[in-house]
């Protein structure tokens, strides 16, 4: 979680199993999501709002990690990391994959 310069707003990255096709009918069924962790991997999601929660909006996500990589990872492991603000509070920056990214808002 990352809060802008300027205390206005909010980046978060969640983590969550990624489920396909129907697999979430069948967890939900059985009382396992959203802690179903099946060899679909999890999927890590950029999410930002108002301090208030207000105007919340995913940015994008990062692909499945594989479910060997998943268990040698600790709990709430992101392959995104260092997520910042600019000081301008317009754009949001981390590092994914070895790469630094730069993702400019349009508030």
């Amino acid at each position: 979680m990352a809060i802008s310069g300027d205390g206005a707003r909010v980046a978060i990255l969640l983590s969550q199993p990624k489920i396909s096709g129907l697999g979430w009918l069948k967890a939900g069924a059985l009382g396992q999501y959203p802690a179903v962790n099946g060899p679909q991997g999890r999927i890590t999601t950029l999410w930002v709002c108002n301090i208030d929660g207000r105007n919340m909006r995913e940015l994008g996500y990062s692909r499945p990690r594989a479910v060997s990589d998943m268990h040698a990872a600790p709990e709430g492991f992101s392959d995104i990391c260092d997520l910042r603000w600019l000081p301008s509070a317009r754009a949001v920056s981390f590092v994914g994959d070895d790469t630094l990214y730069r993702i400019q808002m349009a508030w």
